[in-house]
């Protein structure tokens, strides 16, 4: 469990906010250029992704993301839990 503490922005307060994270993250690019009309469907779509298992460096996440005909690869390894 990662715990966050950001400062919140909405106001010039600036409070302090305190959040648990249960989220392992991986990190990854496109294999090919994304076209700047898809760029936030691409992006929806790869935050809507859950890997189950563990994931290798190379490995694709989504093929044919948001119909752009690329894939999305992992560019880290995740260890299952």
């Amino acid at each position: 469990m990662k715990i966050r503490e950001p400062n919140c922005i909405v106001c010039p307060r600036g409070c302090h906010l305190s959040a648990e994270l249960d989220v392992t993250m991986v990190s990854c690019k496109t294999e090919s250029p994304v076209p700047k009309g898809k760029v936030f469907e691409v992006v929806r779509e790869i935050n809507s992704v859950r890997a189950e298992g563990g994931v290798s460096i190379g490995g694709v996440l989504i093929e044919n993301v948001a119909g752009t005909g690329g894939s999305v690869i992992a560019t880290s390894n995740m260890v299952a839990d």
